[in-house]
């Protein structure tokens, strides 16, 4: 909550401080379970309204995301995921969904070409029964 008449960065330190006190009432009274997401985070919803904060604070702030991060990861054993990994994350994903892609694409190809030359082979094939039937058994009203 900003002060009127304060700074950004004052009011930046004001948040720090309540969320390190916050932190360190819950380190005291173990009770940092309560808090948990089913991410495996602190539900930062509930401790914002809990530190009457704006929840974006949590992600633009660098020392309390850092302060968040630490403690998440002592607390719960959560590898904290970064938002460089997550990025990292997303475009590996992208290239995997590109060449799956890519390959699909040139497996439909592939198909089509099989399936035209499957329709010439059973074509080829039913006109040289044909004509073996015809060589076999003479043309029709001949007699052998």
């Amino acid at each position: 909550m900003a002060n009127k008449g304060s700074s950004g960065r004052q009011d930046a330190d004001c948040i720090v401080a309540r969320l390190e006190k916050w932190l360190s009432e819950r380190s005291k009274r173990r009770d940092w379970d309560e808090w948990k997401s089913p991410q495996g985070k602190i539900n930062r919803t509930a401790l914002a309204a809990e530190l009457e904060i704006s929840r974006s604070v949590m992600h633009s702030n660098p020392r309390v995301k850092a302060l968040l991060l630490g403690k998440e990861m002592l607390w719960f054993g959560a590898e904290a995921l970064t938002l460089e990994a997550a990025h990292a994350a997303h475009a590996r994903a992208d290239i995997a969904a590109r060449r799956i892609s890519q390959t699909s694409a040139k497996l439909l190809v592939r198909i089509a070409e099989l399936e035209a030359e499957n329709r010439y082979l059973k074509d080829n094939l039913a006109m040289r029964q044909a004509l073996d039937d015809i060589v076999n058994c003479g043309l029709p009203g001949a007699s052998p």
